[in-house]
This record gives structure tokens, C-alpha cells and sequence, in this order.
């Protein structure tokens, strides 16, 4: 049986746009690769690069026009490699920390208030074991702008706290929730995740997103959060992860793009350090499916958002350079080097 034509990868299409490339039009009928789970909202807005609040409130916003625009140029072949290995934006932090025009691009990518995948949908899947809890106080690691941790106040109607490690994120997400009038609710802070220490027992629940993997001493990290849960609180999060066994040149390339450096630990190791802090694991499942399809989904509506309104060179840059830090994690994942993991585990204890 003949294969079906496919999209050019994602990473192409957009490296296309920057040099001017025409791409082959996308053959009829071509898969999205979001058929198992509904994606991301497909409407986008262009964020300002200021630390101003959105004018809008996510999800009341009109998806643009789509005309067709087809730039003269040469057209990429198929069997072209995948990742891009031209660093098209050199004007970052040495010490990775973000910009006005990291984060407008990331929004672009995400949407409106998320730095990660799969905006306030995934938040709440992933988060959704919490919910079985009549929590009141909940601690949310890695929280970005804040996008996460309102969503989550709002969901299950408790009070979250969100801790966030870079400086202009944590600044951009409290601005926010104050002018949401959501300051006392959904707080965002600074904090450093590898000398943090909570108060005893003042959390019910912790949820955090992918932000272990950088943390240089998981295990004390764990001992904090559980010090700060209440006995029989719970921790929830999803990380990067080793499934086990030798990595590829993949793997590599994808440590070498990020700063600050990944330290990802293997699944054994993970559940080890969860046991050794005084936590019983209750669920760890590979979710690295449904967050692929969310990575290629959101890159669909982005790809689709500059076609009907093209950026300025300079505002393309740092979308492109976001494009290859996400291309090399998937590639990564694709080689088998990273698996997204999540647990729930609980402390152990009672009231």
C-alpha cells in the first residue's frame, strides 16, 4: 500500500517562512496529529513584549483570517534532517534567563499566559487527580507567568500559591494575577528550586510542570515539599525523564541547546527519591503521547497564525529560536531518549 503524503516537519515550515522557502502545499486529508486528544485553542493573539497585563481575557478572541500566502523560493526536500543546527538568535542571557522577546514568542506558541504546552486543557488534565481532594492550599512549582496557577485557583477553587525561578517570569506572572484581581488567590513568587524551604504543613497539595529536570538534588527537593505538605497531602507533577539504557546523539543535541543544563533522572531513580523523602507512590504513568500531540498541535495554530499575519523579521527570530528548542526535545523524544512522566504520590501520614 502507497504511504500517504505527509506534512514537512514542523521545524521546516517554520525555517521556511524565516528564508523566504516555499513549502509544498499540505496534501489532502493530512493528519494533525492531535486525532486522540482535542488540541489547544487554535485562536492566537501576538503578545506584547512588555510586562503589561492581556488586553483579553484567554478564549475571547477572534481566530484570524487565514489567506493563502505563497512565497517564491526553492522548496525543501523530504528527506532533509530534522533538526536546525543554524542558531538564529544570539542576542539570549548566557545564564538562560528569559526576555520581553522569549516570552512574546513563547505566547505566540502556547497562548495567551503560557510558557508550556497545551495551555489551561493540559494544566487541568494533568492537575486533575488534585481535584478528588478538598484542598484549600495548593503549591505550584514552576509556575511561568501565572497562566497555570490562575487556571488552577479558578478550577478547583482553592488558594495557589505558584513559585516561579526566573525573575522575569515570576515579576510578569504577579503583575498579572494583581491586575486580574487575583493577587491574594494566585500569587506568583520567586524562588530557587534547588535551596527553597517551605513552613511545616502549610500546603495541602504541590503540582508542578516539567521544572524538575533542572533541579541539581531532586531528593532534597522532594524532602522540602514534603516537610511543606500536610500529612496525606499529595504531590503531583510531570517531568522529563530517562526511560533507561544508552541515549543517542539526540539526547545530546538536546542538552546542548538548553540553559540552564537539564539534569534528567532515569524513572528508578525518580520513584527512589519520592520513597526516601517519606512519600507513597500512588500512580506513575507515561504521558509522552498526549504531550507530543499538544507540542505539534500548538505549532499547527502558531505555523497557521503567521501565515495570516506575518511577523516582522525581527519579532520572527525568537520564534524560531523557540522552534529549535522544542524541535530537539522532540527529536529527542522520538529517538526514545526522554519520556514525560507523571506521578502522583502522597505523603505518608494522616490528620
Amino acid at each position: 500500500m502507497a504511504r500517504k503524503p505527509s506534512k514537512p516537519p514542523l521545524s521546516k515550515r517554520l525555517h521556511a517562512w524565516w528564508e523566504g522557502i516555499d513549502l509544498p502545499p499540505d496534501p489532502p486529508n493530512a493528519p494533525t496529529g492531535a486525532a486522540a486528544i482535542p488540541p489547544p485553542r487554535q485562536t492566537r493573539t501576538t503578545p506584547a513584549t512588555s510586562t503589561a497585563a492581556p488586553a483579553a481575557a484567554p478564549g475571547g478572541r477572534a481566530a484570524p483570517p487565514q489567506p493563502d500566502l505563497t512565497p517564491a523560493g526553492p522548496r525543501f526536500t523530504q528527506d532533509e534532517p530534522l533538526l536546525l543546527t543554524r542558531r538564529v538568535y544570539e542576542d539570549e542571557p548566557e545564564d538562560g534567563s528569559w526576555t520581553g522577546e522569549r516570552l512574546a514568542a513563547s505566547e505566540l506558541i502556547w497562548g495567551q499566559d503560557f510558557t508550556q504546552p497545551g495551555g489551561a486543557e493540559l494544566f487541568v488534565g494533568f492537575a486533575r487527580p488534585l481535584g478528588q481532594i478538598k484542598a484549600k492550599n495548593l503549591l505550584h512549582l514552576g509556575a511561568g507567568i501565572g497562566g497555570g496557577t490562575r487556571v488552577l485557583a479558578e478550577e478547583f477553587g482553592c488558594w495557589v500559591t505558584g513559585l516561579e525561578a526566573d525573575p522575569l517570569l515570576s515579576r510578569e506572572g504577579h503583575d498579572r494575577s494583581i491586575q486580574m484581581g487575583m493577587e491574594a488567590r494566585a500569587p506568583v513568587r520567586m524562588y530557587d528550586p534547588d535551596r527553597f524551604e517551605l513552613r511545616a504543613r502549610s500546603f495541602d497539595c504541590v503540582f508542578a510542570r516539567e521544572s524538575f529536570h533542572t533541579v541539581t538534588d531532586r531528593g532534597r527537593l522532594f524532602r522540602a515539599l514534603g516537610n511543606g505538605l500536610k500529612p496525606g497531602g499529595q504531590l503531583v507533577f510531570t517531568d522529563f525523564l530517562l526511560p533507561g539504557g544508552p541515549t543517542s546523539e539526540a539526547y545530546d543535541i538536546w542538552l546542548g541547546g538548553q540553559t540552564p543544563q537539564p539534569q534528567p533522572g532515569s524513572i528508578a531513580d525518580t520513584e527512589a527519591a519520592l520513597k526516601h523523602a517519606g512519600f507513597e507512590i500512588l500512580r506513575a504513568e507515561d504521558v509522552t503521547p498526549t504531550y507530543r500531540t499538544h507540542v505539534t498541535a500548538s505549532w499547527d495554530a502558531a505555523t497557521q497564525h503567521i501565515r495570516s499575519s506575518p511577523l516582522s523579521r525581527a519579532a520572527l527570530k525568537p520564534v524560531v529560536a523557540e522552534c529549535e528548542r522544542w524541535q530537539r526535545l522532540i527529536v529527542a523524544i522520538d529517538a526514545g531518549d526522554i519520556v514525560v512522566g507523571r506521578f502522583q504520590a502522597r505523603k505518608y501520614g494522616s490528620e
